[in-house]
Parts: C-alpha cells; sequence; structure tokens
C-alpha cells in the first residue's frame, strides 16, 4: 500500500517514524549497526551488542505492510541515561503531545520479612498534534492512530 504523500505529512514522525508509512520506509531508518527482526505482523529492530533479543523499536504492520503501531524505546532517542520523568517531558515538549494525563502504579514485587517492596513506575497518555494516541512510560513510547478521537461536546 502506497502512501499518498499529503498523508505522510498529516502524521507526527517521531525520529522520521509515523503512522501510516510502509515497512520499507521504516526500515530504511533502521539506525547503523542494528539488526532487522521481522515476524509475520511486525518488525523491530534490535541495537548492536544486545544481551538479549529485544528491540529497542518495533513496528506493528497491518496486511499491506503499512505501520499501525509504533514503540520506540529510550536508547532510539539517545536518552539510555536520562532519568524517565526527563524523557517524559522531553517527549511531551519536542513532539507537542497535549491533553496528557499521568498515572502512578506502585506494583509489588516481593516481601523481606513480611513487609512488601514496591516498584514505582508512571505512565502518561495524550494526543499528539495530529491526534496520535501517544502513551508514554520512564522508559518508552507507544504511538498509535485512535479509533476516534474522545469528545465530549
Amino acid at each position: 500500500m502506497l502512501i499518498h504523500p499529503a498523508a505522510a505529512q498529516q502524521a507526527t514522525k517521531f525520529k522520521g517514524f509515523f503512522i501510516g508509512m510502509s515497512k520499507k520506509d521504516a526500515i530504511s531508518l533502521m539506525p547503523q549497526g542494528y539488526r532487522l527482526k521481522q515476524g509475520p505482523a511486525a518488525i523491530g529492530f534490535v541495537p548492536p551488542n544486545a544481551m538479549m533479543d529485544l528491540a529497542s523499536a518495533m513496528f506493528d504492520l497491518d496486511p499491506d505492510g503499512t505501520v499501525t503501531q509504533i514503540y520506540l524505546n529510550k536508547s532510539i532517542f539517545g536518552a539510555e541515561e536520562m532519568p524517565g520523568d526527563q524523557f517524559m517531558k522531553a517527549i511531551v515538549s519536542n513532539y507537542g503531545v497535549g491533553e496528557v494525563s499521568c498515572e502512578t502504579k506502585h506494583t509489588e514485587y516481593e516481601r523481606l520479612n513480611g513487609v512488601p517492596k514496591y516498584i514505582t513506575s508512571t505512565e502518561c497518555t495524550g494526543y499528539s498534534k495530529n491526534g496520535e494516541l501517544v502513551q508514554l512510560t520512564e522508559s518508552r513510547i507507544k504511538v498509535t492512530k485512535p479509533r476516534q478521537k474522545p469528545s465530549f461536546n
């Protein structure tokens, strides 16, 4: 499926990647040294010297090979050392994400002498200037074309 240039201009580009781009175009933007990982309905970019076979960038594809969802880890932005809250603020600021709502979660991961220990994480959701749903955590972003942007009028 070919994307009309006007449609591409209406999508928000995250490091050059956008909803509606072709699989071929996404692969052409793979960072140097990364390895391509392919599945039946997705592709991913595995960083060089990765300890595990985990992709730093993943793209869900429709049957025509068009990107429908984007997952980008901090490493794609060169932000591995950046604290999670600063990473999320930078994404919101640099990509014009608005209507942001955040939730902090506390997940128990073990008990020591009966006392629970928790991992605290923050997840935020907002919309890009062009209407894509942007979900942020302290280590990655997920971009999806929403079915319909909510309206309360």
